[in-house]
């Protein structure tokens, strides 16, 4: 029989979302952030003193994070010098597609429509518009 701990600790409670990317030619599962996850992202987005908020880098995080194999594990690394590896593959691909798996895997996060405002208001003037 399972201890309690063990069953708070096997219970797989992120929210996901399957979603077919044709640009790319790939089906993913976007998975809703861990505290863990969410503490990574702040991390990697939030930028140096006096530096603004890099847009393409803010929705490419958020991606890079919440992108699964369906029903399976991560598809891109989640160590800190493979991330960043990835963070900069994505960021070299069509603005439009990343940042729309970005929005949904922050809205699957609870972590809306404010923190994005804020995002962009902090950007610099070359944030790509949609």
């Amino acid at each position: 029989m399972n201890s309690t701990r063990e069953q708070i600790l096997g219970v797989q409670d992120l929210k996901s979302e399957t979603t077919c990317v044709p640009e790319w030619g790939v089906t993913i599962e976007l998975r809703e952030l861990s505290g863990t996850g969410r503490k990574k992202f702040f991390k990697l987005i939030t930028p140096a003193e006096g530096e603004k908020v890099d847009l393409v880098r803010y929705y490419a995080a958020a991606a890079a994070l919440g992108a699964h194999e369906p029903g399976g594990g991560p598809i891109l690394a989640q160590d800190d010098a493979g991330i960043e590896e990835d963070i900069r593959g994505l960021m070299a691909k069509r603005f439009p597609v990343v940042k729309a798996l970005g929005e949904k895997v922050l809205e699957l996060s609870g972590i809306g429509q404010q923190a994005e405002e804020a995002a962009e208001k902090n950007s610099g003037s070359d944030a790509p518009s949609v």
